[in-house]
């Protein structure tokens, strides 16, 4: 399990740091799966292959897929290093600030239009 997972993440483009942010773990946890030391909770590999975009039975092992075989991944959000550290900031930030950020992101949030929606607009 431990090599699909970072075979996956390699593949999708994503550093451990990317991963550890966007699941709310530490790097290290990261690290360990990869190298096999620990095993993510069930809830973190569903996460995982949302993210990755591949089924939680390639990261168990139980869907062989050749090494080397491209794993496209499905078009799940990915953050930038940049992205990364603006959440970093926002998490550090004190309660006043983060309140202002999110007033002004919420006409934003959860707006993901699709293909006719933006050739309309």
């Amino acid at each position: 399990m431990d090599n699909n997972i970072r075979i996956a993440r390699i593949n999708s483009g994503l550093s451990q740091k990317e991963v550890a942010i966007t699941l709310h773990v530490s790097a290290p946890s990261v690290s360990d799966w990869e190298s096999g030391k620990k095993t993510p909770t069930s809830d973190n590999i569903c996460k995982l292959a949302d993210l990755f975009g591949v089924s939680t039975d390639y990261l168990l092992g139980r869907d062989i897929t050749p090494i080397g075989a491209s794993i496209a991944p499905r078009q799940s959000p990915s953050i930038t290093p940049a992205e990364g550290e603006l959440l970093s900031a926002y998490r550090a930030a004190p309660q006043p600030i983060r309140d202002i950020v999110d007033t002004a992101l919420a006409p934003y949030a959860n707006k993901n239009p699709t293909a006719s929606e933006n050739a309309a607009g």
